[in-house]
C-alpha cells in the first residue's frame, strides 16, 4: 500500500508486506522512488506482517503523479515495483487480494489489512421526452432509463411537477 497524497493531518507512507511463510529480515533491502534510494531499517517482518514506513522514516517524498516505487533485495535486484500515473487526495493505492491488483481506496490502513472502500460517485441523469416540445394537453412520456451510475449503485427515481404531481420509477406519463 502507498499513500502519496494524504489529507492535511496525515503522512505519506509506503507499506511492505511479507506474504511468505517465514520471517524476512529487511537488512540490506533498499526502497526507492524516481529521486531517492534509501536503506530500509534493520527490522524483521514475520510471516504475513505488514509494516508502513512514513516519509519521516524514509525521507522519500512521493509524487502525486507519475511515480514509480522500487524495492531492491540485498543483491541489488528489483524485487518489486509499483507505478501510478495519478493519485487522489486522501486515498491510498492498496493491494486487493480478491481482485489480485492494486486499487485506490478511501480508507488507508497503514500496518493493517487493506480495506477497499471507494468514494461513492454521483450518478449521471439522462432525461428524455417522447415529444419535445409537447403541445398543450398532449400526453408525454418522460424517461430516465439511460441514466447511469459509475459505482453500479441501484438508481431510484422520484419526479415532481408543480405541487400536485409526483411519480416514481424510471419513466412516467404526464
Amino acid at each position: 500500500e502507498v499513500y502519496p497524497n494524504p489529507k492535511e493531518d496525515e503522512q505519506e507512507f509506503i507499506e511492505l508486506c511479507n506474504k511468505g511463510n517465514v520471517s524476512t529480515s529487511l537488512s540490506g533491502w533498499k526502497l526507492a522512488d524516481t529521486k531517492k534510494v534509501i536503506n530500509l531499517p534493520e527490522v524483521t517482518l514475520v510471516s504475513q506482517e505488514c509494516r508502513a514506513f512514513d516519509g519521516k522514516t524514509t525521507k522519500i517524498t512521493l509524487n502525486n503523479s507519475n511515480e514509480t516505487i522500487y524495492l531492491y533485495n540485498p543483491a541489488g535486484e528489483v524485487a518489486d515495483k509499483l507505478t501510478y500515473v495519478s493519485s487522489i487526495k486522501g486515498q491510498s493505492l492498496s493491494w486487493d487480494e480478491t481482485q489480485n491488483k492494486f486499487l485506490w481506496t478511501a480508507k488507508p490502513t497503514p500496518g493493517n489489512s487493506n480495506e477497499i472502500s471507494k468514494i461513492n460517485e454521483p450518478p449521471t441523469a439522462h432525461i428524455s421526452f417522447n415529444y419535445n416540445p409537447a403541445a398543450p394537453n398532449e400526453e408525454v412520456i418522460i424517461s430516465a432509463e439511460e441514466s447511469t451510475d459509475p459505482d453500479d449503485d441501484k438508481l431510484q427515481f422520484v419526479w415532481s411537477i408543480g405541487e400536485k404531481f409526483q411519480a416514481a420509477g424510471e419513466n412516467f406519463t404526464y
